[in-house]
């Protein structure tokens, strides 16, 4: 799969497809086993690259909360912390990410 930066949107493509992703409509990227799925509100893409490749193409609002999760300050609605370490990152009802507690201040300042 090829990632590339057109305008505003990220553009997956591989043999069979070219997927247009609006930047500004990604809550978080997720990475899963050797897949990273890009989570907006309404779809959730999968693709074969890694985090640091996409995250090299997103702006400053993008921060890497945790080892397997990139988030957009931008669309926090809610954090809740879980325990001495760890906080979860709402977006809306179905969507959650984690960050370190120590990366909170770095998205709320």
């Amino acid at each position: 799969m090829k990632l590339n930066k057109y305008g505003n949107s990220i553009l997956l493509h591989d043999s069979m497809k070219i997927v247009f992703i609006d930047i500004n409509d990604i809550l978080f990227l997720e990475k899963l086993g050797n897949d990273t799925y890009i989570h907006t509100a309404d779809k959730t893409v999968k693709a074969s690259v890694s985090l640091k490749n996409i995250h090299t193409l997103l702006s400053p609002d993008f921060v890497r909360s945790h080892r397997s999760f990139i988030i957009n300050k931008r669309r926090i609605v809610e954090i809740q912390f879980m325990n001495a370490s760890c906080c979860e990152v709402l977006f809306g009802e179905q969507k959650k990410a984690l960050i370190k507690k120590e990366k909170v201040n770095e998205i709320i300042t």
